[in-house]
C-alpha cells in the first residue's frame, strides 16, 4: 500500500514554492508483544524489497533478548520472510542486524548463555527459511556489518581487537591481520564498504573539556593486510554516543555524535568526510540537529546514500522526526521540514537503500498497540525536484562556525545581497535583527542553545539552525 503522503516544502526559486513528496510504502510493521521494541535496528537490501528488523526484546527481568525478523515487500505489503532469528539469552546488542545487497544473507549478534558475551551469527535464506551460514563467531560485546556480497564481515568487539572475516570453504576465516589498539573502547563503531576492502573503526583516546575524543580510523586491505589510510578526530558527549557510516565505495564517511553546549543542552552533530588526494577532508558544513537527548548507543541514528551525497538524520525526541540533507554547491542543504513521527523514539534507527529512494524508520518504544511494541515505517522519496541544482539552490548562504561562540560569519556563495537577518530562540522569540547587508554577526551576548537564523536576500529567504556555545 502507498499512503500517508508527506509534502516537503523546499526552497524559493524565482518566487515559486517547490515541493516534493514522501509516501509511505507497504504496511506498518509492529512488534508482536509487550517490550519487543521492534525497530531498534533496521537494514534494507539494495532495492529496498527486503527489510531486516532488530528487536530489543526485554523480558520481565529487564534482560535484553535480541532477535530479528526479515520482511519482503509483496503486493505492497510487508510479509515476514522465514522464521524468527535469535537465541533467548541475555545480550544488549542482539538487536543489531545487517543485510547484504541481495537481501539473502543476514548478520546479527545474539546472546550467549548467562550473558557471558555475544555471538555473531550469519544466516542465508535457503529452501524457504534462514539457515546458519558457517561457524559462530564469539565476541565480548559488539556487532557486525556485512559487505555487499555478504562474504566479508567486520566485527566490533569493544576489547583491543577488530577482526574482519571472509567466508572461505564454508567457514568464516580471519581476513588479513587482526587490528589492535591500546584504547579501552576500540571498535565502539565499525562499518565496511561494498567490496569489503575498506573499513572504518572508532577508538576512544582521551577526554577534554568538550567531551570524549575519538579517533575514527580508516583502513584499506592491501597486500593481505589492513593498512591505515587516514584518521578523523571527533568529539562526543559520552562513550556510546558516536556513529559511523561508510558510502558504498568507502570514499565518504558520515560521523554523527552527541555534543553538549555550555548550558548542558544536547545536540547531534553530523559531519561528512570524503577521501580525495589521499586525505580525509570534511565536505560541506556540519549538520546540527537539536534539541535532543542522550540514547544508549546511536549507531543507527543516521544513514548515508551509496554515493555519499544524501544523508538522513533522526531525532527520536517527543514525536520524533527524520531530516534529509543533500550536498548542493558544497553545502549540506536540508530538504524540507522533515518526516514527523508518532512518538516511541521515532527516528532512533534508519536505513537507506542504495540510491536513498527508500528509507526505513524505527520507533522501538512505540506503545499505541502495547507497551514498547515498537514500530517500523518505510517511505519512498521523490527526488525529481531535487535534481536540478541550478534551479533549486538560488539561495546559497553558509554560516560558520557552527557551533559558534561570538562572531558568526555569513557567506553568500553566489554573492546574493542580504536585506535582513533575524535571529530567533527555540521558542520563536525574535532576539536579534540586522537590516543591513552584514556578513558578520556578533552573538556573544545571546543565550546559549539552538538558534534559528532567518536570512532575507534579493533571491528569497532561507532559515538555518545554529548552536550558540
Amino acid at each position: 500500500m502507498k499512503k500517508a503522503l508527506f509534502l516537503f516544502t523546499l526552497f524559493f526559486c524565482a518566487n515559486n514554492l517547490l515541493i516534493a513528496q514522501i509516501t509511505q510504502i507497504g504496511s506498518l510493521i509492529n512488534g508482536s508483544e509487550n517490550i519487543s521494541q521492534a525497530g531498534a535496528s533496521t537494514s534494507f537490501n539494495n532495492d529496498a524489497t527486503i527489510l531486516a528488523i532488530g528487536y530489543l526484546r526485554t523480558n520481565a527481568f529487564f534482560e535484553d533478548l535480541g532477535m530479528a525478523r526479515v520482511f519482503e515487500l509483496q503486493n505492497e505489503e510487508w510479509t515476514q520472510k522465514g522464521s524468527d532469528l535469535g537465541d533467548q539469552y541475555t545480550d544488549d546488542r542482539g538487536f543489531h542486524v545487517s543485510l547484504n545487497g541481495d537481501g539473502n544473507i543476514l548478520a546479527m549478534s545474539t546472546g550467549s548463555v548467562y550473558g557471558a558475551g555475544s555471538i555473531v551469527k550469519v544466516y542465508e535464506f535457503l529452501n524457504g527459511d534462514w539457515q546458519l551460514k558457517g561457524n559462530l563467531i564469539d565476541i565480548r560485546d559488539g556487532y557486525a556489518q556485512l559487505n555487499e556480497l555478504g562474504d566479508t564481515i567486520v566485527i566490533s568487539d569493544l576489547t583491543d581487537e577488530v577482526i574482519v572475516y571472509e567466508f572461505i570453504n564454508n567457514d568464516w576465516q580471519i581476513k588479513g591481520n587482526i587490528i589492535n589498539s591500546e584504547g579501552v573502547f576500540w571498535g565502539m563503531c565499525v562499518d565496511i564498504n561494498n567490496t569489503g576492502n575498506i573499513i572504518a573503526v572508532s577508538d576512544y583516546i582521551d577526554s577534554n573539556s568538550e567531551g570524549k575524543v575519538f579517533s575514527n580510523r580508516i583502513y584499506v586491505f592491501e597486500n593481505n593486510q589492513w593498512s591505515p589510510i587516514g584518521n578523523i578526530e571527533t568529539i562526543a558527549y559520552s562513550l556510546t554516543s558516536l556513529s559511523i557510516n561508510l558510502s558504498n565505495s568507502g570514499e565518504a564517511c558520515l560521523i554523527s555524535s552527541f555534543r553538549k553546549n555550555s548550558n548542558d543542552d544536547l545536540y547531534l552533530e553530523s559531519k561528512i568526510y570524503k577521501y580525495e588526494n589521499e586525505i580525509w577532508s570534511q565536505t560541506g558544513n556540519s549538520i546540527i540537529t537539536s534539541p535532543t537527548e542522550e540514547f544508549y548507543r546511536i549507531e543507527n541514528i543516521s544513514t548515508i546514500s551509496a554515493d555519499g551525497n544524501i544523508v538522513a538524520i533522526g531525532n527520536p525526541v517527543d514525536n520524533g522526526n527524520v531530516m534529509l540533507y543533500k550536498i548542493i554547491n558544497s553545502h549540506w542543504t536540508q530538504l524540507g521540514d522533515g518526516i514527523i513521527g508518532n512518538g516511541g523514539e521515532f527516528g532512533r534507527a534508519l536505513s537507506f537503500n542504495d540510491d536513498a529512494s527508500r528509507l526505513s524508520v524505527g520507533a522501538p518504544k512505540f506503545s499505541d498497540i502495547g507497551l514498547f511494541y515498537g514500530q517500523v515505517t518505510t517511505y519512498e522519496i521523490d527526488y525529481n525536484l531535487f535534481s536540478i541544482e541550478d534551479m533549486l539552490y538560488t539561495i546559497d548562504i553558509i554560516l560558520t562556525p557552527n557551533p559558534v561562540e561570538d562572531l558568526l560569519q555569513i557567506t553568500s556563495q553566489n554573492n546574493s545581497s542580504i536585506n535582513r537577518i533575524s535571529v530567533y530562540d527555540i521558542t520563536g522569540k525574535l532576539i536579534l535583527e540586522e537590516n543591513d547587508d552584514v556578513r558578520q554577526l556578533d552573538i556573544l551576548n545571546l543565550t546559549s542553545g539552538l538558534l534559528l537564523v532567518k536570512i532575507e536576500t534579493e533571491n528569497g529567504t532561507i532559515t538555518k539552525k545554529i548552536v550558540k556555545h
